[in-house]
């Protein structure tokens, strides 16, 4: 449900969007052909973390962060390697640049000091 903030503007619940969020991530990798339980859950603390730089990852017509996370936890733990040239132009990847993805995947490596392996909240800290 949405709530008000104390001047008025009204704001979507937290949990909310972490759940549109998780949806839209399981929905993308079942696009892709993912087949690891830890993809999605890798895509998730990765857009998580990216969150951090970029305040409008969930919203996939001004960002394609969600889409960067789900393709680099993809091929960190697929078996089968993604075509990234394919994919360009199709489905939810219809608008996707691969030059963006690049810089966005050093930025996700950065902001999860270079170890892709989700941890628990307390040792990333």
């Amino acid at each position: 449900t949405a709530q008000t903030n104390p001047k008025g503007h009204i704001f979507k619940s937290k949990e909310r969007v972490l759940q549109k969020r998780k949806s839209r991530i399981e929905h993308l990798c079942i696009e892709i052909g993912c087949n690891n339980c830890m993809t999605p859950f890798a895509a998730g603390v990765y857009a998580q973390q990216l969150y951090q730089l970029d305040d409008t990852i969930d919203d996939l017509h001004s960002s394609q962060g969600i889409l960067d996370c789900v393709v680099l936890a993809s091929k960190f733990f697929e078996v089968e390697p993604l075509n990234l040239h394919e994919m360009v132009g199709h489905g939810s990847f219809s608008d996707w640049s691969l030059e963006e993805y690049l810089e966005n995947e050093s930025t996700i490596f950065m902001l999860m000091d270079y170890c892709l392996f989700p941890r628990s909240p307390m040792q990333s800290s």
